[in-house]
């Protein structure tokens, strides 16, 4: 029977990764992807990113939801099942090495192992709920393995060089996503540094490997995208840290976090290796908790690393520390709490929810049951707005912004300026203005959409508490008058009004 257990193991793996894949194919996928699919789907066919596609992250995501757009385009079946599929398919491949890793970790108990590697699981497709598929999921991911294998190298946990080089490259896909994505990988090598008393934890080959990978990506998207260096960056530094910014917030959302730190930190293990590995993964924590404060924004999934590697170390820390952690009862009700929390908060979010996505999709069909072919553009500052609801019927996407977050950023710091003493501070912000004026007209004229969806909510997201008329807007440019000309408001859904081309 013990022969048999390994195949047993990967039995029970594969099983749970197809019942995480039919559960979330069988709902909808995050605004975020969706988006990123259609985005990809038309670069593949001859679109340049950073101006027909005006996408704030690096390109490094539009190469890694590649695979599922040429999948999904040879084999028929929807873009998002297949990502959905090929995202638990790097999961199972996660948590397997994980597994592989603890098993080599003689330190801790054989049925801790079990605890653990399930916690892994659950990490990576039940915490994620409603955020499945997004950058932050698919970078904790790619990392978790490169993350485990630091944790516990106090605990005597030595990969083969080359082991190491493949966590490396494995994660650099992870870390490379976004740059602040690389401070939990600093924070735990200077931990290993700090306790063994020596700079090599940095020259580590995974380590080495990273920072090689980051490199090679940096060089290679340089040559191949450099509008993104010279348009994307120098406008999100000028307006995207305006958008959405909740900075007073961060203090609230941060104290479970914390706590969980200084708990991990606190509690201790009579075994030195052991006790090592809970400072190392408190740093890992640590650098994941400064990943989501240093984005400004509290957005659900962007604290989405934090609680899948917190979940993790919580169970890590409670089955290494049971036998003492009657003497410490605080920080027993922390680490029970938080995974409970966690998971019960995930389990009740369930699948991802879009209330747009069936209203505007239910309008469409009266006009047309077939959106196949035709092209539809949503003026609007809220991306779950336009995503998934363009994916769900089948039509081209015919903007170039995700969301009108030029306008977002600029109208936002402008409201915030005094123009009477600013006045370059807001001749720049009227001239990135302009500049969303006019790209926008040009995807209406090359783009000519069946149907325009704006938006005429009277809080319009991350734009000032002030009106704003996209129709007056674009009234600016002496091209629209004669394009408007051709469309006719037929209805208005959800505070969105919908005008169809004649």
């Amino acid at each position: 029977m013990e022969k048999y257990l390994p195949q047993f193991r990967v039995l029970i793996l594969i099983a749970c990764l197809a019942a995480g894949a039919a559960f979330y194919a069988s709902g909808l996928l995050n605004h975020d992807p969706s988006f990123l699919l259609l985005a990809t789907r038309r670069w593949l066919h001859g679109a340049t990113l950073y101006r027909d596609i005006m996408e704030t992250n690096p390109p490094l995501i539009f190469y890694l939801m590649a695979p599922a757009v040429v999948l999904s385009e040879w084999s028929g079946i929807s873009a998002s099942t297949v990502f959905v599929i090929l995202v638990c398919i790097a999961a199972g491949i996660s948590v397997a090495w994980c597994w592989s890793l603890l098993s080599r970790v003689t330190a801790i108990p054989l049925s801790a192992r079990y605890v653990i590697v399930a916690a892994c699981f659950a990490a990576l497709l039940v915490t994620p709920a409603y955020n499945f598929g997004q950058r932050e999921h698919m970078f904790i991911i790619l990392a978790l393995p490169y993350l485990i294998a630091m944790g516990l190298a106090p605990a005597g946990l030595q990969p083969s060089a080359r082991e190491k080089i493949a966590l490396g490259l494995f994660a650099v896909l992870g870390f490379a996503l976004k740059p602040y994505f690389l401070i939990p990988a600093v924070l735990v090598s200077l931990a290993l540094c700090l306790q063994q008393r020596s700079w090599r934890p940095l020259l580590d080959p995974a380590n080495v490997t990273i920072g090689l990978g980051c490199v090679a990506y940096l060089i290679f998207a340089a040559v191949f995208h450099p509008a993104y260096f010279n348009t994307i960056i120098p406008l999100g530094a000028d307006i995207y840290g305006a958008i959405a910014d909740d900075t007073a917030n961060i203090p609230v959302r941060s104290i479970l976090p914390l706590v969980l730190i200084a708990s991990v930190v606190s509690v201790g293990h009579p075994s030195p290796p052991l006790r090592n590995s809970l400072l190392a993964l408190s740093a890992v924590l640590l650098g994941l908790w400064l990943v989501f404060a240093i984005q400004r924004k509290v957005w659900d999934y962007q604290i989405l690393p934090f609680e899948s590697m917190g979940l993790i170390v919580a169970v890590i820390a409670l089955v290494l520390t049971w036998r003492s952690i009657r003497s410490k009862p605080l920080q027993f009700a922390v680490f029970v709490a938080i995974p409970t929390v966690l998971l019960t908060g995930a389990l009740r979010d369930g699948h991802y929810d879009n209330p747009y996505t069936d209203e505007f999709a239910a309008r469409l069909e009266q006009v047309a049951p077939d959106w196949k072919g035709k092209s539809v553009l949503v003026l609007t500052t809220n991306v779950s707005a336009a995503f998934p609801f363009i994916n769900e019927v089948g039509a081209d996407w015919a903007g170039r912004y995700p969301y009108q977050w030029l306008i977002a950023g600029a109208r936002t710091r402008e409201s915030a300026a005094r123009c009477a003493t600013a006045t370059k501070f807001c001749g720049d912000m009227d001239a990135i203005l302009d500049y969303a004026r006019r790209t926008n007209v040009d995807d209406l004229a090359a783009h000519t959409p069946d149907v325009v969806f704006i938006d005429e909510r009277q809080q319009k997201s991350y734009l000032p508490d002030e009106p704003f008329d996209y129709v007056a807007f674009l009234d600016g440019d002496p091209r629209f008058h004669e394009i408007w000309r051709r469309y006719k408001k037929i209805d208005t859904v959800l505070s969105y009004d919908i005008w169809l081309r004649s």
